[in-house]
Formats: C-alpha cells, structure tokens, sequence
C-alpha cells in the first residue's frame, strides 16, 4: 500500500466531514409552535375587526337621528320615589 503525498488516513477524513458538517450554518426553519401561535394571533385579529365591525362601527341607528333619540330620552317620565313601607321589614 503506497501512500500519495497529502493523502490523509480515512478516519481523519470522515471526522473532517462530520465538523464541517456541523460548522456549516444550517437554514433556520420556523418551529411548529411559531407557526400555530402566529396563527392563532392572526385568527384573533380577524375575529375582533369582524366583532367590532357588527357590534360597534355603527352604534346608533342610521334611521335616527341625534335630536330625536335626545327628545325620546328626556321626554320620559321619571320613576316615582319609593316610600318606606314597600320595603320588607325584619
């Protein structure tokens, strides 16, 4: 068995690939978990822009207008006042 010059025995050849293997800078994938949480958190965003667009964007009636829900409101009766002897006693 002759040896060439700067030829290198197996072993040290093999371990020379596995640490460059492992030096080299692999491609950072994004973890599951990252995925579902950035999922979840968009699915919630959208959620609450659809809620307040329902229930809140347009809270008053477009029928109605400002001087007339005023005059229903305080054109009502008062409640009258509560006298003492509608209440239980011990």
């Amino acid at each position: 068995m002759t040896k060439l010059p700067g030829a290198r025995p197996r072993r040290k050849l093999a371990a020379l690939v596995l640490v460059d293997v492992l030096m080299k800078p692999q491609p950072r994938r994004r973890s599951r978990l990252a995925l579902e949480v950035g999922v979840v958190l968009v699915a919630k965003v959208v959620a609450l822009a659809l809620i307040w667009y329902v229930w809140f964007a347009d809270p008053v009636a477009r029928h109605l207008e400002p001087e007339r829900i005023g005059a229903v409101v305080y054109s009502s009766a008062s409640a009258p006042a509560p006298t003492g002897s509608e209440h239980a006693r011990p």
